[in-house]
């Protein structure tokens, strides 16, 4: 009976980088690529999943509790991407942030599509973020048996 186990991860991405700089309350970045964040190539790793980690510095801590969305457009041609707004994007992730001006949060597994994806997000903490330093990256990777 085979054994089902993580395969070894693929490099990590930064999605967005600069698009999260000086983001205001209620704010949506730009997507991946308006930037200095690099568009996710789901059809070069075939991951089935990846894990998500928001880095970003408030100008004051926000209150525990406040979110930030995360949303993924794709592009099943490779070309031509879905609508890019908070109504016909999916909805990947709502992190819960902490009451400290800088937050690391990470959600595990979260599904990824075979074809490349944009990310953007929505940021709901009350506060701006600070204009350097934020970043959110996606650890793809797979599942194996052996």
């Amino acid at each position: 009976m085979p054994t089902i186990k993580h395969a070894t991860p693929g490099a990590a991405v930064t999605v967005l980088d600069s698009e999260l700089d000086g983001l205001a309350n209620g704010g949506v970045s730009g997507v991946s690529g308006s930037g200095t964040g690099t568009v996710y190539d789901g059809a070069t790793g075939l991951n089935l999943v990846g894990d998500l980690e928001l880095v970003v510095t408030f100008g004051a801590a926000p209150t525990a509790g406040t979110t930030v969305e995360v949303y993924m457009v794709g592009a099943p041609d490779g070309t031509n991407y879905s609508d890019g707004d908070r109504n016909s994007a999916e909805l990947v992730v709502v992190f819960t942030l902490r009451n400290n001006a800088a937050n690391r949060v990470l959600r595990r597994d979260v599904p990824l599509p075979p074809h490349s994806a944009k990310f953007f997000i929505r940021n709901n903490s009350g506060q701006s973020t600070s204009g350097t330093a934020n970043a959110l990256k996606l650890f793809p990777h797979n599942i194996s048996s052996a």
